[in-house]
């Protein structure tokens, strides 16, 4: 989604893709009233502020999703399973949304090794 900088008058892009790889970035944001939309211009409009927090909140999710992803292939667990587990933990607040995702990725994380090391009797993975 482009988006016009107050302040600076610069045009940014926030892209944020689903499971099926498609932009959902205008739905997340105007679902949160992020912008406004300039009728003049055609264009939607951020402050440099909101559009440094909106950048961020998309990275850490793109990358807790590509952990998510790595979780679920390495240990052979379903993608489900720990986007569940994820949303049971999950506050109202988007901004903790990926320090819960990072807990909930390293709980998955520590009860699988522990399940290997007492199934195969290893102590080191």
């Amino acid at each position: 989604m482009k988006i016009r900088i107050i302040e600076t008058k610069e045009l940014k892009e926030l892209i944020i893709l689903g499971t099926n790889n498609m932009d959902y970035s205008n739905d997340l944001l105007g679902n949160h009233n992020a912008t406004t939309y300039n009728e003049a211009t055609g264009e939607h409009e951020m402050l440099e502020e909101d559009f440094t927090w909106w950048n961020e909140y998309i990275d850490n999710h793109n990358t807790d999703q590509e952990e998510i992803r790595e979780l679920a292939e390495t240990y052979n667990i379903d993608e489900e399973e720990i986007k569940e587990a994820i949303r049971k933990e999950m506050e109202s607040d988007l901004g903790d949304e990926h320090s819960i995702t990072q807990e909930v990725i390293k709980v998955f994380k520590q009860e699988k090794k522990l399940y290997l090391i007492g199934k195969n009797g290893m102590k080191y993975l």
